[in-house]
Order: C-alpha cells, then sequence, then structure tokens
C-alpha cells in the first residue's frame, strides 16, 4: 500500500509542477500585452522606433559608426523636444478636462503644440539630410518609406514594407 501512496503522491507532485510551470510561462508570455492608451500609442512617444530599421539596412560597418557618431547627439536634441511636446500633450488634456474650457488657453497650447511637432520635423529632415551622403541609394529609400509607413501606422493606414517590395 505504502508504493501506491508514493506513487499516487508522485504523480500528483508531478502534475502541481507541470501547472505551476504552465501557469509561469503564460504568465511571462503575456505580461507585456497590455494596451498604452491611444494617446501613448502614437508614432513620435514611442523609444526607439527606428531600431529595427537600422538592422534591415544592411549598413556596412563604417556606416554603422558614422551614424551613430550623427545619431548622438540627434538624439540629445530631440529628447527635450519629445518631453516638452509631452507636457504640452499632457496640459491639453488637464484642459479640456476642466468645465468650462478656457477657448483661449485651448488655442495657446494648441498653437505651442503646433511648434513643438514643427521644430521636431524640421529637426528630423536636417539630420536625415546630413545621413543621407553616407548610405546609398537603396538604403536612403528604404529608410524614407519606413518613416513614411511610420507616421502613418499610428492612425491604422497600414502600407506594405518596403523590404518586402525591394526583395521581389
Amino acid at each position: 500500500m505504502s508504493n501506491w501512496k508514493n506513487l499516487f503522491l508522485l504523480f500528483s507532485l508531478a502534475v502541481n509542477i507541470a501547472a505551476a510551470a504552465t501557469l509561469v510561462y503564460f504568465w511571462g508570455r503575456h505580461a507585456e500585452v497590455r494596451r498604452l492608451p491611444a494617446l501613448l500609442q502614437r508614432p513620435d512617444r514611442t523609444g526607439n522606433p527606428s531600431a529595427p530599421l537600422w538592422k534591415t539596412l544592411g549598413l556596412q560597418h563604417p556606416q554603422r559608426e558614422e551614424l551613430a557618431r550623427l545619431r548622438a547627439p540627434f538624439n540629445e536634441r530631440m529628447r527635450p523636444l519629445r518631453l516638452q511636446l509631452q507636457a504640452r500633450r499632457h496640459q491639453l488634456m488637464q484642459l479640456l478636462l476642466t468645465n468650462p474650457t478656457a477657448e483661449d488657453s485651448l488655442q495657446i497650447i494648441l498653437r505651442q503644440m503646433a511648434e513643438d511637432q514643427i521644430q521636431l520635423d524640421r529637426s528630423t529632415v536636417e539630420h536625415l539630410l546630413k545621413l543621407r551622403p553616407h548610405l546609398d541609394e537603396r538604403q536612403w529609400r528604404l529608410m524614407v518609406e519606413a518613416l513614411d509607413r511610420e507616421r502613418h501606422s499610428g492612425r491604422g493606414l497600414r502600407r506594405p514594407s518596403p523590404i518586402k517590395r525591394m526583395e521581389r
């Protein structure tokens, strides 16, 4: 009888370990799947949206070094601009929650946000023009097409990947 009891306890232990391992596996797998609020899903809010693009461009080692050298000061310049735009968006959300909403304050914040966005876009274009001499025509085209796709992907306008188009 003790053999059966030991066998039953061993089987029970194995089932419990399997159940716990399954729970741990699925808990870790789906922990990052939570959706962010729509305002935080904007393309300009991501940490490093172009990181996968650098890998798909097929850069040579000297190109990678030169682009990294140019990218570091650009990131430092862009960080405060992005934070400022984010703060203005937060101000806008807070203002929209007030009742009644002050129309003049709303217009001021919207104008400031538009100016911030213009400055971000201008800095990005200037940076891209600095990168262009270091890329061949295929790499440049892939980069520009990917940036165009990223701009529209936040609003649901999906376009086919330029990488897949180039491979065909």
